[in-house]
């Protein structure tokens, strides 16, 4: 298995083994900004589904080293994308949107980026703000208070779009 495999499986003890092995390639070299990138995207794995109980710390360790692997490679969109989503962990969507915006400048082609972007941008032009939740299991936890609708209507409107909600 490799990092990249481990961390794009989505599961806590795929995600552990590739935070492990990215950390590892760290310390055999230390401006491995992919490696950076990496374990900063294991840290954001473990903050935005609730992997680890201190949210705080991993959104912070996230960031931190979505900063440092663009110190080290400004070129690489996989940088960018972490420095992106690392940002979403703090509610910084317009933040977000810039760093993904330079992911895709840099490779036009870069699907996952455009995704990020995509959901970050829909959650901003409707005022949500992203809690928890994550792509693996289709669940996501949004702030709908903004709207200013209750628990009931939110349900009754997302059931006529087919969406179940458990409340």
């Amino acid at each position: 298995a490799n990092a990249f495999n481990a961390t794009y499986l989505r599961d806590r003890a795929d995600n552990a083994l590739a935070a492990g092995m990215f950390a590892r390639a760290i310390e055999i070299d230390p401006g491995f900004a992919r490696a950076h990138a990496g374990l900063s995207f294991t840290h954001f794995q473990n903050a935005f589904l609730n992997y680890t109980p201190d949210r705080e710390a991993e959104a912070e360790l996230a960031l931190k080293l979505a900063h440092n692997a663009i110190q080290w490679d400004k070129m690489d969109p996989f940088c960018h994308l972490n420095m992106g989503r690392s940002l979403w962990l703090f509610g910084d969507m317009d933040g977000s949107i810039e760093w993904l915006d330079r992911a895709t400048r840099i490779s036009p082609s870069y699907a996952q980026a455009f995704y990020s972007k995509a959901l970050a941008e829909t959650l901003l032009s409707g005022g949500l703000k992203l809690v928890s939740g994550g792509t693996d299991n289709h669940l996501m936890l949004v702030d709908v208070t903004v709207l200013g609708i209750g628990g009931k209507t939110a349900t009754e409107v997302l059931g006529r779009c087919g969406i179940t909600v458990d409340m």
